[in-house]
């Protein structure tokens, strides 16, 4: 077709609306049936509109996005209320499950069809992370400040506060040592978003096993396993779940009685490292080892230097105990010849 004639075409179809809406100006009350019109649009678009599936199927692509399926369970959308849904299963790749049940959500529908960005908060339950034999079992609650760069993806920046309760984690193994279980009072985060970056600006967990805090960095990735961690994770030494383990663990406690890990590499397979600790002198009460200064009573002239090698003491040698050396006359010894008789 010749751009001559689709002009032509365009230029027929604009008269005709010309002629249309001149006629209908004609009409006795056409600008209220106009203006009906619209409004009765725009109800049906927020009444009618089919949030429910919308909802589901962004939460569908997101859980495919986290893991190998997620299925959605039945969603209760009220635009003037909370949203609710029943459940949500998440099936990673590792063949793990993440169950969410009893989903409370609150949060602005406009921003996040308009401007992609979702803020409310949200509470869950029941959070249920099952493997083999390891389990864990939380309530949570969250306030949120999201910004999206597709309505499908993961938030690119944004803010997000977590509030976590009754944390029981069972049948966890490291390094082919069963952890009894594990129990947590509450654990509280804050963390920014930017550029798809997670800082951790603050993680505190407290209970009556274990206590501790985390800080650092998740830089997420497209595949969420495959998000790169920085982490630091520090440990309270004098928790009672370590009581049993304090001997082995002893090595890695510093003087302000604190366990320090590092969690590197991809959330589907972390590498957590200790870092070992080289105890100052004093430092650990009881402590042993070429760093141990002699306990009370010991030898005052030990004499401690820094060498390349290490701390070593350097003992003065003994000082032998001073001889009373006093002259003691001895008689000469006797002649047997030199001797007379009696007479």
């Amino acid at each position: 077709m010749e751009i001559k004639n689709i002009k032509h075409i365009i230029n027929k179809i604009i008269k005709r609306l010309t002629i249309i809406l001149k006629e209908i100006k004609t009409l006795p009350n056409a600008w209220l049936y106009v203006i009906l019109s619209v409004i009765l649009t725009f109800t049906f678009f927020i009444f009618t509109f089919p949030y429910s599936t919308l909802i589901r199927n962004q939460l569908q692509t997101m859980g495919e996005n986290i893991g190998r399926s997620a299925y959605i369970g039945e969603v209760d959308f009220s635009f003037f209320g909370d949203t609710d849904i029943n459940n949500i299963t998440i099936i990673l790749k590792d063949g793990s499950e993440i169950n969410l049940n009893n989903i409370n959500l609150d949060i602005g529908i406009f921003s996040v069809l308009l401007k992609n960005t979702v803020n409310g908060n949200a509470q869950i339950n029941n959070i249920k992370y099952e493997k083999d034999k390891t389990s864990i079992n939380m309530v949570a609650k969250s306030d949120f400040d999201l910004r999206l760069s597709s309505i499908s993806e993961f938030p690119a920046n944004g803010r997000i506060k977590l509030d976590m309760q009754n944390i029981i984690a069972n049948g966890i193994t490291v390094k082919g040592f069963d952890i009894p279980p594990v129990r947590f009072t509450s654990i509280t985060a804050n963390a920014g978003i930017i550029k798809k970056k997670i800082t951790i600006e603050s993680f505190n967990a407290s209970g009556p096993d274990i206590k501790g805090s985390i800080s650092g960095t998740i830089m997420l990735a497209q595949s969420f396993p495959q998000s790169q961690l920085n982490l630091n994770i520090v440990i309270d030494s004098s928790s009672s779940f370590l009581e049993n383990y304090r001997i082995l663990l002893n090595k890695w406690i510093d003087s302000s009685n604190k366990i320090q890990l590092t969690i590197r590499g991809s959330i589907s397979n972390p590498n957590i490292d200790a870092l070992e600790q080289k105890n100052e002198a004093g430092s650990n009460p009881g402590s042993s080892g070429i760093n141990a200064r002699p306990e009370s009573g010991g030898d005052p002239g030990t004499d401690w230097m820094e060498k390349k090698n290490g701390r070593r003491p350097i003992v003065d040698p003994p000082v032998k105990p001073e001889v009373n050396r006093q002259f003691t006359p001895v008689a000469d010894p006797v002649n047997e010849d030199n001797i007379e008789e009696p007479e």
